[in-house]
């Protein structure tokens, strides 16, 4: 078969993501290889390291290029899967499941997974735990030093999120000159969310954030692939580090050995469930005096590298046969594999010069 891999970093060179973006795509592309699959992904040129032909579209790489690349390629294929920042991936996932068989989430997915604020309703609608969103975290009941989490109802890990400890005689206005200075987008968000609309325009923050409790516990993900059957892969730690007003990822331990395990994967497979969740999906996780939900990936994570190096099974055979036949009962797990961010900038950007 031929398969599309259309990661956003590397096809238009965005240099804050591209090391992790290059590890997704050399990961998947690969396996695909390995199982017989002729790849074709969207780059400015070959990227070394990676299975399968790079193919341009010309011109000045951006949204519409990598949208436009997305189609030509996907049409030529018997089946797609794209990776992009969360405020753009329903829109290219529409374009894929127009053109070919969509190896990922639904586009439907993935709006109600992007959308913070909604995902947040239907998890917690199906008896889910997640951090409370709040509407007044400063005025009555509020604690005096509680801590809140700003961040983009779209968007992606921890990239533009903030955290706020307001004062405790005043409500968090999302308006106020102090929280829009908080609730600045990252430079990605901010990139796609102003499409078609000048900076300067008045915009209600209100819209495009939400604010919620900070919960405290250890930091989870759980990764698991779906089908007509859910596929269990690991359970890993992600190493976050939580400072005084910003919240950064720097890499994580795969497979992570927790005795909540069988907790965790129960969480994160119902989220995945209620959510319609297809193909290979992340679910972020705080571990504390209850499991919260504080993410759903409906899309290849970072953590995909270390899986494809501890399991038994190709992580490409895996998601096709989640799209096109059935999948197995388990994957057998062997070993570790520990990353940071800085690792594979230096090993993908370095690979791919």
């Amino acid at each position: 078969m031929e398969v599309m891999v259309a990661e956003y970093a590397v096809a238009i060179g965005d240099p804050d993501i591209l090391g992790e973006g290059c590890a997704m795509l050399a990961t998947l592309a690969n396996s695909f290889a390995a199982g017989g699959h002729l790849v074709r992904y969207p780059a400015r040129e070959q990227v070394h390291g990676v299975s399968g032909d790079a193919v341009g579209c010309g011109g000045v790489y951006d949204n519409d290029g990598f949208a436009t690349a997305i189609e030509r390629i996907a049409r030529t294929c018997d089946a797609g899967i794209v990776i992009a920042p969360d405020e753009i991936l329903a829109d290219l996932t529409e374009v894929v499941e127009e053109s070919t068989v969509n190896l990922g989430c639904p586009s439907k997915s993935v709006r109600n997974c992007a959308d913070k604020l909604v995902c947040s309703r239907i998890l917690s609608d199906n008896g889910i735990a997640v951090p409370a969103v709040i509407d007044d975290a400063g005025g009555c009941g509020a604690d005096a030093g509680a801590r809140y989490v700003i961040k983009p109802r779209s968007g992606c890990a921890s990239e533009g999120i903030s955290i706020l400890r307001p004062r405790h005689e005043r409500s968090i206005d999302a308006t106020s000159r102090e929280a829009g200075a908080l609730m600045r987008p990252c430079r990605t968000h901010r990139r796609h969310c102003q499409q078609g609309r000048a900076l300067s325009e008045k915009v209600d923050l209100r819209d495009e954030f939400i604010v919620t409790e900070l919960v405290s516990g250890e930091h989870l993900s759980a990764s698991l692939i779906i089908g007509k059957t859910a596929l269990p892969l690991t359970v890993n730690k992600q190493m976050v580090e939580i400072g005084t007003e910003t919240i950064r990822y720097n890499g994580g331990v795969v497979p992570y050995q927790t005795p909540r395990w069988d907790e965790v994967m129960d969480t994160a497979t119902k989220a995945a469930d209620v959510l319609g969740c297809r193909g290979y999906v992340g679910v972020d996780i705080v571990a504390g005096d209850e499991l919260y939900v504080v993410d759903v990936n409906p899309r290849p994570t970072t953590s995909i590298l270390g899986i494809s190096k501890v399991i038994d099974h190709e992580i490409g055979d895996l998601i096709m046969r989640a799209g096109l036949g059935d999948l197995p009962e388990s994957v057998g797990i062997t070993g570790t594999f520990e990353f940071t961010k800085e690792m594979l900038g230096r090993i993908f950007l370095q690979d791919s010069r």
